[in-house]
């Protein structure tokens, strides 16, 4: 006669991984956002033309990602050498939107938690 060990998830338990999961494919889309990014950055540094296939790709790739921060500095025509405002201010402002959504999903990687009795009294 066997028996049968019956596992049960509690709701606690599905909606943690849920979550989990959730901010890992944030982190994954923030990085490969400010990879992309920061490929374009040295790309445009090294004066890169976009006649082959990747460079091309990451260019049209990241003129998409651009278009928000494009009126802000400007874009530098392919090709010319030189660094783009814009990569940068749009590599700050994606790396604080995904930080920002990690922070609403609930990740406490970057809390920091003070212990009242360690404040400074006032010492009179």
């Amino acid at each position: 006669m066997s028996t049968t060990t019956r596992t049960t998830v509690t709701s606690t338990e599905q909606v943690n991984e849920s979550m989990y999961i959730a901010m890992q494919i944030v982190s994954i889309a923030t990085v490969v956002t400010i990879a992309l990014l920061a490929l374009r950055a040295i790309m445009m540094i090294a004066g890169v033309s976009s006649t082959t296939l990747l460079p091309s790709m990451v260019y049209s790739t990241s003129n998409i990602l651009l278009v928000p921060f494009t009126s802000i500095f400007g874009t530098l025509p392919i090709g010319t050498t030189g660094l783009e405002g814009a990569v940068l201010i749009a590599m700050a402002i994606y790396l604080t939107i995904g930080l920002g959504i990690r922070a609403i999903l609930g990740d406490q990687s970057f809390t920091v938690q003070i212990d009242p009795k360690t404040r400074l009294q006032n010492a009179d």
